[in-house]
């Protein structure tokens, strides 16, 4: 939960890959409290509910921008469109992985902040799991996904 995969161009990538519901997303959104975020969010749509995510972006401080993606992206885009045009944060559909960090890096720009990957759904579809998805994730920030996936000190890499 929330790898921290390091910094580049004054953006913070974390790889919270592993958040498969919407509460996952909330609680990681929480541990950057006080922070400019880009979250990541959407995948492999398994008919969850996300009322309580949406509310808690409407009452709650919420990232600066919301991208959605995935196969229940444009289901959890749609439930956050009222909360976007009232100018709680900006949000955007992505196609994939790769254009969801595009559009977080342009919307987080030169004033910096956390690129934060916590999709609140599972990977299936694009990715064998969760762990493919957080590489492909680290890949795309510009750092090495096994340098990444080791564990130092217990010989895993």
């Amino acid at each position: 939960r929330l790898q921290r995969i390091g910094q580049a161009d004054g953006l913070t990538y974390v790889n919270d890959s592993i958040s498969t519901t919407p509460h996952a997303s909330l609680a990681a959104l929480e541990c950057f409290a006080g922070h400019r975020i880009a979250l990541l969010v959407g995948g492999h749509d398994r008919g969850l509910d996300w009322t309580d995510f949406v509310q808690h972006m409407a009452h709650d401080m919420p990232p600066v921008e919301i991208v959605t993606m995935g196969s229940n992206g444009p289901r959890i885009h749609a439930m956050l469109q009222p909360l976007a045009d009232a100018g709680r944060f900006g949000l955007h559909a992505a196609a994939d992985l790769p254009d969801a960090m595009s559009l977080a890096r342009r919307a987080l720009g030169e004033q910096g902040g956390v690129v934060l990957l916590s999709p609140g759904a599972p990977s299936y579809g694009a990715y064998r799991d969760y762990v493919a998805r957080g590489r492909h994730f680290a890949e795309l920030a510009g750092f090495d996904p096994d340098t990444i996936s080791a564990i130092p000190g217990i010989g895993i890499a």
